[in-house]
């Protein structure tokens, strides 16, 4: 094989190996965006649980795009699923609260939209 042919080859492969990889790249939230989320019932009872959306927008004040991944954590609870993907800009999750009272919290990040940012994080009161 000549040297042409080698490059080529090798070149060929690299290029395959990095549109597949792209395949299986998950679409996150781009920088600059923010995301709010907000929970149908800011106050529950052990054991009670609230339905939480995370609305994701960009720079530019439109929504994300569609199928956008994210990631929901939280305290004093649990978040069922831990991770979801956005229709017009809003991923939901759902938040049932553990047996202890106090304040439980639910944060949700994308991509370059991460937690610190305002609005990342709602309080739940369990009690």
């Amino acid at each position: 094989m000549t040297k042409t042919a080698t490059r080529s080859l090798v070149l060929l492969m690299v290029t395959l190996a990095a549109a597949s990889a792209c395949d299986k790249v998950p679409l996150t939230a781009p920088v600059a965006s923010t995301i709010s989320v907000s929970a149908s019932s800011t106050a529950l009872q052990s054991g009670g649980s609230t339905q939480v959306s995370a609305v994701v927008v960009r720079e530019a004040g439109t929504l994300v795009q569609n199928g956008t991944l994210v990631f929901f954590s939280a305290t004093g609870g649990q978040v069922d699923p831990p991770q979801a993907t956005t229709h017009d800009g809003v991923a939901q999750t759902t938040f049932t609260a553990g047996s202890a009272t106090g304040t439980a919290t639910v944060t949700a990040i994308s991509g370059a939209a991460a937690p610190g940012d305002p609005g990342n994080t709602v309080e739940i009161t369990i009690g």
